[in-house]
């Protein structure tokens, strides 16, 4: 296998809702399914502090304080990745993301077209584990 490329995934949730938008359609891997905010690792910089600017980047937000969740290693057809998904609690009103962004409920979401290593994600969540798994997963 490849070495993984290292992605940051922030997993912003307010009560039973969390911040997702639709790729764009155009996209031949992950087209029309609902995303996190995050992306690439940069050289440099620890997966916590690629989630906290991808927040800033793609959403317009101030990150909320951000912990572990769970690593999962996953292969598309064209390369692998290593996803360092983190778990934020937004309090007080619901902020309002720039670029398509939009709160969406776990349940509706878990119906919903999903990226292949997120589903598991999205069903834990909505089982109520808040901690993080124990060690990385493969997918």
């Amino acid at each position: 296998m490849d070495t993984p490329v290292e992605i940051a995934v922030a997993i912003l949730k307010r009560g039973n809702r969390v911040l997702v938008r639709p790729r764009a359609a155009t996209d031949p891997v992950l087209g029309g399914t609902l995303e996190f905010p995050g992306g690439r690792v940069e050289a440099g910089e620890t997966p916590g502090e690629a989630a906290r600017r991808e927040i800033a980047e793609e959403t317009g937000l101030s990150a909320p304080p951000l912990a572990p969740y769970d690593i999962v290693v996953h292969r598309y057809p064209d390369r692998a990745v290593r996803l360092h998904f983190f778990l934020g609690d937004v309090v007080g009103d619901s902020p309002v993301a720039t670029g398509g962004w939009r709160w969406e409920e776990l349940g509706a979401l878990a119906r919903s077209p999903l990226p292949a290593p997120n589903r598991p994600i999205v069903l834990r969540l909505l089982r109520g584990a808040e901690g993080p798994s124990s060690q990385p997963r493969i997918r």
